[in-house]
């Protein structure tokens, strides 16, 4: 669903101006909306990158695993009142785990366990930019969204006891370090309740308002 928003809305507004020049020229005319998306604009990225993302990211999970398009779409789009083309958490029977991880039952964790999975491998596979000297990542499990713009979770937020603010800083002060120095990967969510398997996630509100 997410792929076909994407596709449009790049034809729509001729958005190539405005994409990876390299990531366009390695990719046929139609199939240059693949540039709207980091895992394909990653590996042709120059300047060094450090992405900081949660792999189970709170708005992906309503409005790309759980998301449908609008009846219509492409000729007919919807407003949520933030911009968002697609109805999220839609998808039957998702809409609470959508928003909240300990609403989820066993099978809908390991859905998104998968999910975290295919997230964390979209970067491993680009390997020329995963593992390039000055690069770095910090991909934690915590069911949030926009976490780098809320100052509390910067020290609360760990993986193998280092924090976001570290190891931004130590990737930031040491530009030309192999990126295996500065690369963290988290854990998979329990099938159990509680689902959560980094405790310093416990700590980390979603900042979502619930989409209707």
């Amino acid at each position: 669903v997410y792929a076909d928003e994407m596709t449009a809305a790049f034809q729509l507004s001729n958005a190539s101006g405005g994409m990876n020049a390299r990531c366009l020229a390695a990719f046929d005319e139609e199939d240059r909306w693949k540039c709207s998306f980091a895992s394909h604009s990653y590996g042709h990225t120059l300047a060094p990158l450090f992405p900081l993302n949660s792999a189970l990211d709170q708005w992906s999970t309503a409005c790309v695993l759980s998301g449908i398009s609008p009846p219509g779409f492409p000729n007919r789009t919807h407003t949520n009142g933030r911009g968002d083309l697609t109805l999220c958490a839609k998808v039957p029977g998702w809409y609470e785990c959508s928003w909240n991880l300990t609403a989820c039952t066993a099978s809908q964790v390991v859905e998104l366990n998968d999910f975290m999975k295919d997230f964390t491998r979209a970067l491993r596979s680009t390997r020329d930019a995963w593992q390039k000297d000055g690069n770095g990542a910090f991909i934690h499990s915590c069911h949030t969204h926009c976490e780098a713009q809320d100052t509390r979770l910067w020290t609360a937020v760990t993986i193998g006891g280092v924090s976001m603010q570290q190891a931004v800083s130590s990737w930031w002060k040491n530009e030309k370090e192999p990126a295996v120095v500065h690369s963290y990967t988290d854990c998979a969510h329990r099938p159990e309740n509680p689902h959560m398997c980094n405790p310093t996630c416990a700590g980390a509100p979603g900042v979502l308002q619930q989409v209707i």
